[in-house]
């Protein structure tokens, strides 16, 4: 191939990267989650994060009382939830659902863990988790839109007092790479019965998604290559 092709090649490369590449030009900052359930979506790297909803029943625990801190790593993107207000007592209960979407060009989903950091729960009280992850599509789509049937896999976190030295609860789960996500977390903090001295509290709930790269990204790299390999070429010639 003369010069002329592989700028041809290079130029292909980059017109077809180019717009899998480009995301949400405003990226996710530390905010409440009352700020990213009123809007749109926001980027984490190329990630996006979109659709977040939020409901409680029992003890109020406002949306806007709970932060939401966004990193991202060379895993893939992650969420933490945090709030002081994760807290109650015997006699108590509050759950918590909140609902949100990870669309990920230029890069496929692939696996996914939680992370529970506790505060240890007084016996009878409890912190359980139980998250529901819709693979290939909005959660919505999962329980009642055009996507029913898309697999669902279950995350369960419970705590119940017991002794824990690492204050940390983990639960990873792997699956076929996919190019959405739908996430959704039931969060229920029970102090237990009137009287008996429970509480239940934890500190924060921790997401990472990982990702691998999609055809488009191994067609830049190739590109790259290719490159690399016809100036070696010439500088040898």
């Amino acid at each position: 191939m003369d010069r002329r092709g592989w700028l041809l090649v290079l130029v292909l490369g980059a017109l077809l990267s180019g717009p899998v590449l480009a995301g949400p030009t405003y990226p996710c900052q530390q905010e409440t989650l009352e700020w990213y359930v009123l809007n749109p979506g926001c980027a984490i790297g190329v990630f996006t994060v979109k659709g977040f909803s939020y409901s409680n029943e029992g003890v109020t625990i406002p949306a806007s009382m709970i932060t939401v801190q966004p990193f991202a790593g060379p895993e893939g993107p992650s969420l933490r939830f945090s709030s002081l207000a994760f807290s109650v007592v015997a006699g108590q209960q509050a759950v918590l659902t909140l609902v949100y979407n990870i669309d990920p060009p230029p890069i496929i989903i692939r696996g996914f863990d939680e992370e529970m950091f506790a505060e240890t729960p007084v016996f009878p009280g409890s912190v359980t988790i139980d998250t529901w992850l819709c693979v290939g599509g909005t959660f919505s789509g999962c329980t009642g839109g055009g996507e029913v049937g898309l697999p669902q896999l279950n995350l369960h976190l419970a705590h119940y007092g017991e002794d824990n030295p690492d204050n940390v609860l983990t639960f990873s789960v792997p699956f076929l790479p996919v190019n959405i996500l739908g996430v959704s977390h039931t969060i229920t903090l029970d102090g237990g019965p009137d009287n008996e001295g429970g509480s239940a509290s934890f500190s924060a709930l921790g997401n990472q998604a990982y990702t691998v790269p999609e055809p488009a990204t191994w067609l830049l790299l190739g590109c790259g290559l290719l490159s690399l390999t016809f100036l070696r070429r010439r500088r040898a010639g």
